[in-house]
């Protein structure tokens, strides 16, 4: 048995950053997140699944999630690789 829960939500972000003006774009562009979290009967994981859209032409997106454990480091992935580093929150 799972129950799975999925949020999805509508995000308007600057379509570009204006290099020339060292400024984010006044036009905004619609990114479709979707996040999903789904908890298997006798498991003690939750397994979460995200989704963007980025339409955005050179728009950078993270998702944080505060779990309330405490720790002293952070593993984070980035394209092509794993990392783990000091946490500095």
């Amino acid at each position: 048995m799972v129950s799975r829960i999925e949020i999805i939500r509508d995000m308007l972000v600057p379509d570009h950053y204006d290099f020339e003006n060292k400024k984010r774009s006044e036009i905004e562009t619609l990114c479709r997140v979707t996040l999903e979290l789904c908890l298997e009967k006798g498991t003690k994981t939750l397994s979460v699944n995200y989704k963007i859209d980025n339409t955005a032409k050179d728009h950078r997106m993270r998702l944080v999630i505060r779990t309330g454990v405490d720790t002293d480091s952070i593993i984070t992935d980035i394209p092509f690789d794993i990392l783990q580093h000091k946490d500095n929150a």
